[in-house]
């Protein structure tokens, strides 16, 4: 026994630290033992971006209150993936078996596996994938990677080899040769060998078919080459760890993602140090309680204010910039709140100014940081709503424990220094640290991806500074459609633009058009048009009017009343209920990760399956070549579905079977490949064939892709997809989150109180994940040339709507006695509630408008 212990500990370092061929040593000293299976599964990544903020307590997210919904996509980033040349396996001695049989996990060497080993990938022309189809529509959700772990072990296994199986995931036979623990499926071609009789060293079973067993190799056969064995179990779950932080596959848009989203973190951080402090500081008492309202009007009017000159602002200056110096003078301005409260000059008037000028700062970072977002997701669109969820669980997650620190740490400074409202001040002291602290993180480690066509927009106006134009004065350039084709336009004043000369007519393959430069009214009148003109994005203003109006109202004039007049609750009862409402969302927003596009998850097992075959195959390749050759097969099955759904809108009753679903995602699957790895797409489906990925691929169409194409031919009758349905369902998940609002303020206890407003945003989450990818296929995909201009209206429009409401309902709660305030609220969240209705049902299907 006391070797046994000394050999599983001793093992799971060397499993952690060491090869898993170490373990065949560690294995030869364990002289009892049970039989122990291994089936370790790898990990389920979910899939699910900026949440719309339109949750019960509004305005507590921490970039926005009625923010942007949704933000546009940057344009694709080509990846540098370079041709590489197929490195042979050393070839194995090979011996006549006396069964005349294959080894378990093997197969002959098929004809495809041949042709691509001779073929000289390197000197192949490069061959680009066939030309993506433009689609206007953003996936609901990235399905999960599925595991594909099978318990196998032999019913007299020798403890010493199910010792080493635990731990490594294979095990070795009399011989030494070592095999994968899951059983080989008869007639899977194997992946590239080196010898046309030597067996194949990995044993891969195709992923949705059954096992079946295979003959066992004789004991006489020499045993070839050693595989490599899987990662043990230590380094098994630090992988494991790694696969759920992969959340892009390049791995530069990961780390940038990461940066970003750390940084947002810690704004969160400070934000709920700042929203709990904010009505102790200003409404000591009830009669201040409608300084609460002024207050937020003014924040939400100087963010108005900024969002007219937003838009040029972002699209003329490094976005990094802008977000860092944004930031950096947040943070000054507010860590001057507790200056001058020692200083003796605080009051109302100072800080409302304090808080206007923030708010014109506050305005420019969320759209900075919105166009940032999107240049980190560049093309990778199929892991936006996975991103999006990943980025509110972690600010959540923060969101959950910083107000009760902030409760914490205000009581904690009453009882340290004398001075009224110190503790409420010095909160702003460390909401303004965390913003000073994230504008220098942002300027030292996060790297957004360039635009393409914000370089070519820069370079032509660096080309035309000093030119003579016909006496006119160049302001910008921006890029818009003329006549169905991207052109730059040059935006002049001084002279009409029919008279300027001196232009190029074509720069770096854009046509170029001289038009009159752009004015902030002009383009905010343009937003609205385009913004009003489409069904969709009227009926969501709309709706939504209520809920902006009085949502900061309700927060801090009703919520604070409630707590006082009603439940009594001490200071810290606020920062409970903040904590409450962030539990609710971060519980939302880990529950969206789960949620599965059908068409997205489908071929995730095979995908992962032929990344692991290539990777053994051509270690020559990179990460992010495997990743962009995985992402290609997994990529192909909604490709196709999306083509048979163009398909059907035209043609209903066009025949599409699972033998030619089968047929067309292979086919597009390699040309994603060839492009992907930069060969030819006959030797892209050569390495589809020989890894088992076509078998997978034709197997799960015969097994499973019935119901898909059917579901597909319905959406195309209907003109509904997955995403619409989960944005339906979340709408009406959020008119049943306003009710439980407006029943905890007659709950009339703290703990049922707290379980409603956990309960509320809870329902609410889901909405604010779907409904932003839904505003962002509306927008990008119906006007691509129009997105900021339709964002600063409808960031405009809800800003004036905040403005308005809380100076309303602000004045209204504040005149109004307790149980006549409580009823109006309870008025305001049943409208809210029905417009959420309203909105589900009047929404579907959206009509794309190009």
């Amino acid at each position: 026994m006391k070797r046994l212990l000394s050999a599983l500990v001793c093992g799971a370092l060397i499993a952690a630290v060491c090869p898993p061929s170490a373990w065949a040593q560690v294995a030869e000293a364990a002289s009892a033992g049970a039989e122990t299976s291994a089936a370790f599964s790898a990990p389920v990544s979910p899939s699910a971006l900026p949440a719309l903020p339109t949750s019960p307590i509004s305005g507590l997210a921490p970039l926005s209150a009625p923010a942007l919904g949704a933000f546009v996509p940057a344009a694709a980033v080509a990846h540098g993936a370079r041709p590489f040349e197929l490195s042979p396996r050393p070839a194995a001695p090979v011996a006549a078996s006396a069964a005349a049989a294959p080894a378990a996990g093997t197969a002959p060497r098929t004809a495809a596996a041949a042709s691509v080993e001779s073929a000289p990938l390197a000197s192949a022309a490069p061959v680009a994938a066939t030309p993506d189809r433009a689609r206007a529509s953003a996936p609901s959700a990235v399905g999960g990677l599925r595991a594909a772990a099978e318990d196998v072990g032999s019913e007299a296994e020798p403890p010493a080899q199910a010792l080493e199986r635990l731990f490594t995931g294979s095990r070795s036979t009399g011989g030494g040769l070592r095999f994968l623990s899951a059983p080989a499926e008869a007639g899977l071609p194997s992946p590239l060998s080196a010898h046309p009789a030597s067996p194949s060293p990995l044993s891969k079973p195709a992923v949705y078919a059954s096992p079946v067993p295979a003959a066992p190799a004789a004991a006489s056969a020499p045993a070839p080459a050693a595989a490599p064995a899987e990662a043990g179990f230590v380094r098994g779950l630090w992988t494991k760890a790694k696969g759920l932080i992969h959340v892009l596959p390049d791995p530069a848009r990961n780390r940038a993602f990461w940066n970003y989203t750390l940084g947002q973190a810690l704004v969160t951080l400070g934000f709920n140090f700042q929203y709990t402090a904010l009505p102790g500081l200003i409404a000591t008492n009830k009669s201040d309680t409608s300084k609460l309202s002024e207050n937020r009007a003014v924040n939400w009017g100087a963010q108005a204010a900024s969002s007219l000159m937003t838009g040029p602002l972002v699209d003329r200056q490094p976005v990094k910039r802008t977000i860092v110096w944004a930031y950096l003078g947040r943070g000054a301005m507010m860590a001057l709140v507790p200056i001058l409260l020692v200083t003796g000059h605080f009051g109302f008037a100072a800080f409302s100014l304090l808080v206007g000028m923030a708010g014109f700062l506050q305005a420019t970072t969320m759209n900075a940081a919105s166009v940032a977002f999107n240049r980190i997701l560049g093309d990778d669109d199929a892991y936006y709503n996975r991103a999006n969820a990943i980025s509110t669980i972690v600010t959540d997650a923060v969101g959950v424990i910083a107000p009760l620190l902030a409760g914490g740490f205000i009581a904690w400074i009453a009882t340290i220094f004398k001075t009224p409202l110190m503790g409420n001040a010095l909160a702003y002291g460390i909401f303004g640290a965390t913003l000073l602290l994230t504008g220098l993180l942002y300027w030292r480690w996060l790297d957004i991806p360039r635009d393409a066509r914000l370089d070519v927009r820069r370079a032509l106006l660096a080309q035309l500074k000093g030119a003579d134009l016909g006496g006119a004065q160049v302001k910008g350039v921006s890029i818009g459609d003329v006549d169905g084709k991207p052109t730059l336009l040059v935006e002049v004043a001084g002279a009409d633009p029919a008279a300027v000369t001196g232009l190029p007519t074509d720069f770096q393959g854009y046509p170029v058009r001289a038009v009159a430069a752009r004015s902030a009214v002009r383009e905010l009148i343009a937003g609205f048009r385009v913004a009003f003109s489409d069904p969709f994005l009227r009926l969501y203003l709309i709706a939504t009017t209520i809920s902006t109006a009085s949502g900061d109202a309700l927060t801090f004039a009703g919520l604070t009343r409630y707590l006082n007049d009603v439940l009594h609750a001490g200071a810290g009862a606020f920062g409970v209920f903040l904590a409450a409402s962030s539990l609710g969302l971060a519980l939302a927003s880990a529950a969206m990760t789960l949620v599965k596009d059908p068409a997205q998850s489908a071929l995730a097992p095979a995908a992962k399956e032929f990344r692991s075959a290539l990777a053994e195959d051509q270690p020559a390749l990179d990460a992010a070549s495997l990743d962009h050759a995985s992402a290609a097969l997994r990529a192909a099955l909604p490709d196709v579905l999306d083509g048979y759904k163009d398909e059907w809108v035209k043609t209903p009753d066009l025949a599409r079977d699972t033998k030619t679903l089968g047929t067309d995602v292979t086919a597009r699957a390699a040309a994603g490949v060839a492009g992907a790895l930069k060969i030819t797409p006959a030797q892209a489906a050569a390495l589809l064939d020989s890894t088992g990925a076509a078998l997978d691929v034709r197997r799960w169409a015969a097994h499973r892709g019935a119901k898909l194409l059917a579901q597909t031919q319905a959406d195309a009758k209907s003109g509904m997809d997955s995403l619409q349905r989960q944005g339906r369902w979340a709408a009406f998940a959020l008119a049943a989150s306003w009710v439980a609002y407006a029943g905890m303020f007659f709950a009339g206890s703290m703990p049922l109180s707290i379980g409603l407003m956990l309960i509320s945003s809870l329902l609410s989450g889901p909405q604010g994940i779907l409904w932003s990818s839904l505003s962002t296929r509306v927008i990008a995909g119906s006007y691509p040339q129009d997105q900021g201009k339709v964002y600063s209206a409808m960031s405009f429009y809800w800003l004036a709507c905040s403005v308005a409401g809380s100076l309303l309902f602000g004045w209204m709660l504040t005149a109004l006695a307790t149980s006549t305030a409580l009823y109006v609220i309870a008025g305001v969240l049943v409208a809210c509630a029905v417009s959420s209705v309203i909105l589900a049902l009047r929404s579907f299907p959206i009509i794309a408008r190009r």
